[in-house]
């Protein structure tokens, strides 16, 4: 599992925000993330998601970290399908490949 900085700030901020969980058990589970996460630092900046430029954050960590998926219940990501080589993809599709 991969991600960067940009996407534990998102999920940080939602968590908060969307999900109002104190700001300790935010930091609690971005560890979590950390541990059984590899950090990468996209060097690279893609336009690849045009309906919501955030998600191209999720994209360049993908390709900056060699992913062969991207699983995600985003809409605007599964509609690409794949960016080079990286596959998008559900996660009841990841299941069914399992």
């Amino acid at each position: 599992m991969l991600t960067s900085p940009a996407m534990l700030d998102e999920v940080s901020e939602r968590l908060q925000n969307k999900f109002t969980l104190p700001a300790e058990e935010v930091c609690t589970l971005r560890d979590i993330m950390l541990v059984y996460s590899r950090l990468v630092e996209p060097k690279i900046t893609l336009k690849v998601v045009e309906a919501d430029e955030k998600d191209n954050k999720v994209v360049e960590c993908a390709v900056e970290g060699n992913a062969d998926f991207i699983v995600t219940g985003d809409k605007h990501l599964l509609i690409l399908k794949k960016y080079k080589d990286t596959g998008i993809i559900s996660p009841a599709k990841l299941l069914e490949m399992l």
